[in-house]
C-alpha cells in the first residue's frame, strides 16, 4: 500500500473525530494514482444523491466527453434536469477538481444546495470525505499556501491573545501547515521570500518563522489559498 493511500485511509478512520468540529471539506479518492476517470473526482457511473428524508433525487455525473462539458460535472435530478456542479468544485491539482461538501455526520455528507451523499456509497466508490484541516495538513504537492486577504498573524500560541510573530500577507509569505493543531489553529512554518519562487532565481529565502496560525475560519473554510496550477 503506497504512502498516499495509507494517509487517506488513516484520515478516513479519524474523520468522525475531526467532523465533530469541522463540518466542511473535500471528497477525495483513497488513492489518487489509481482513481478513474480523470480530472473530476466523481465515479464514472456517477453517484446517487438523496434528500433529507433519504429519498433518491438524482445523481452526480460527469459532462459528456464528446463536447465542451468534458471537464464539467452536473447534478442530474430525477426529472432529467441538469444543474452544474462547477461552483462546488475545488482545484486540487493541475486541471484536477474535487467536490466540496458543506456538512457531514456519521453517515452522510452534504453537497450545498444539491443534496446528501451516503458515506458508505462514497467508500464503495473508493472516495472519502476529508475536512479542510486534514487536507491542508497533508496535501504537500502544492506550490505553497498563502494567507487570505488581508493577511493572518502568526502567533506564539494557538489563541489571539498570544504574542504576534509576524503578519503573513501576500504570496511572498509561504505557509506550510505542520502536524500539530489545536482546534482550528495549526502549527505552521512561514517562509518569507525576497521574490516569489516562480521567478526561478536562487537564494530567495529572507526569513523563516515557526508559530501558530488559525488556518480554518469560523465558517469552517480555509484561511489559506494556493496556486492550483503551480507556476
Amino acid at each position: 500500500m503506497n504512502l498516499l493511500k495509507t494517509t487517506f485511509l488513516l484520515l478516513f478512520c479519524s474523520s468522525n473525530l475531526f467532523s465533530q468540529e469541522i463540518k466542511k471539506g473535500l471528497i477525495l479518492p483513497k488513492n489518487e494514482e489509481t482513481f478513474k476517470p480523470c480530472c473530476i473526482y466523481i465515479p464514472s457511473d456517477g453517484i446517487r444523491v438523496y434528500d433529507q428524508d433519504m429519498n433518491s433525487i438524482g445523481r452526480l455525473i460527469h459532462g459528456e466527453l464528446s463536447n465542451s462539458e468534458s471537464y464539467e460535472a452536473f447534478f442530474l435530478n430525477s426529472e432529467g434536469i441538469k444543474q452544474s456542479l462547477n461552483p462546488r468544485l475545488f482545484m486540487v491539482g493541475y486541471e484536477v477538481m474535487a467536490l466540496t461538501y458543506s456538512d457531514i455526520n456519521d453517515k452522510l455528507v452534504k453537497i450545498e444546495n444539491i443534496g446528501w451523499l451516503k458515506l458508505e456509497e462514497l467508500e464503495s466508490s473508493e472516495l472519502i470525505a476529508i475536512d479542510w484541516l486534514n487536507y491542508l495538513q497533508t496535501k504537500r504537492d502544492v506550490l505553497g499556501y498563502y494567507a487570505n486577504e488581508p493577511g493572518f498573524d502568526l502567533r506564539t500560541a494557538p489563541n489571539i491573545n498570544s504574542e504576534k510573530i509576524v503578519t503573513a500577507k501576500g504570496d511572498l509569505y509561504q505557509i506550510t501547515p505542520l502536524a500539530n493543531n489545536s482546534g482550528k489553529w495549526c502549527k505552521v512554518k512561514v517562509t518569507k521570500y525576497k521574490k516569489h519562487p516562480c521567478s526561478g532565481e536562487q537564494d530567495l529565502i529572507e526569513h523563516e518563522y515557526l508559530g501558530w496560525m488559525k488556518i480554518i475560519s469560523d465558517n469552517d473554510t480555509p484561511n489559506l489559498w494556493s496556486y492550483g496550477k503551480g507556476c
